[in-house]
């Protein structure tokens, strides 16, 4: 199913209005490494000029990694919403939930000048006062707290 899960996934990043517009504060040459839940093969995310794109092998110098189970990839290739604030939610449903088979693994690569450089924040920022908001709710409704959990994963 890994296969499947990197093309549906790659549909999703490349084309969908709410992951292309998710990716535009990003800056060229960011990159996220992802693999899928038992799939040996390395994939990656490249922001470039033009998009995001989904690529097969390792990403070169990744900020954080993704592992995907291919119940998440199916939850957000059913996505119906041009909402950002809406999909950032569940993408954070995704990775704070407890349910294995449906959980994405973050492991933190970069630090926090970092993620303020490359534009993760300007993300987060488009998902507005609905996602800040959700994650208010989860312990993360600041910058400071947010700034505390990527310390914390990057050290663990």
């Amino acid at each position: 199913m890994s296969e499947q899960s990197y093309l549906k996934l790659k549909e999703f990043v490349e084309r969908h209005p709410v992951a292309v517009r998710s990716a535009q504060p990003l800056k060229t040459g960011v990159e996220v490494g992802i693999s899928f839940v038992g799939d040996n093969e390395k994939y990656h995310f490249r922001k470039e000029k033009d998009g995001g794109y989904l690529r097969r092998g390792p990403a070169s110098d990744p900020d954080f990694s993704l592992i995907v189970p291919d119940a998440a990839v199916e939850e957000i290739g059913a996505m119906n919403t041009d909402d950002i604030g809406e999909f950032g939610i569940a993408f954070f449903k995704l990775v704070l939930t407890q349910e294995q088979a449906r959980k994405i693994h973050v492991r933190i690569h970069a630090g926090v000048f970092s993620f303020l450089t490359h534009g993760y924040f300007g993300v987060l920022a488009l998902g507005g006062g609905k996602v800040m908001k959700y994650l208010g709710g989860k312990g993360f409704g600041s910058l400071g707290a947010i700034k505390d959990a990527i310390t914390k994963a990057r050290g663990a």
